[in-house]
């Protein structure tokens, strides 16, 4: 599925493309994924959410990093969202935002 979105997230023509992966609920191949500026992350949250692992969103996240592309960390699995969880306190600090 990532690869027909990133065909079409490509294809338009817009002056800043993100992505929002969220709920992240399994690992996804960024290669390719360069040409966006910006990514959101964050796990599934409620009393029905599936669990991801938080090894998705750091994944998701190195990569990011790696890339050279902001992004902005928004909560990890948990029955309330926008909640810490087991990310690491220096990847939770990640809250970027795409280059002006």
């Amino acid at each position: 599925m990532a690869d027909k979105r990133r065909e079409a997230l490509q294809a338009i023509p817009a002056q800043t493309r993100f992505v929002s992966f969220e709920p992240a609920l399994s690992e996804v191949n960024w290669a390719g994924w360069d040409f966006i500026d910006w990514m959101i992350v964050g796990g599934e949250s409620g009393p029905s959410r599936r669990d991801c692992g938080v090894d998705v969103l750091l994944e998701a996240i190195e990569d990011c990093q790696q890339a050279g592309i902001p992004v902005y960390v928004k909560q990890d699995c948990a029955l309330k969202s926008g909640r810490q969880g087991r990310i690491p306190d220096e990847i939770w600090k990640l809250k970027q935002f795409p280059h002006p």
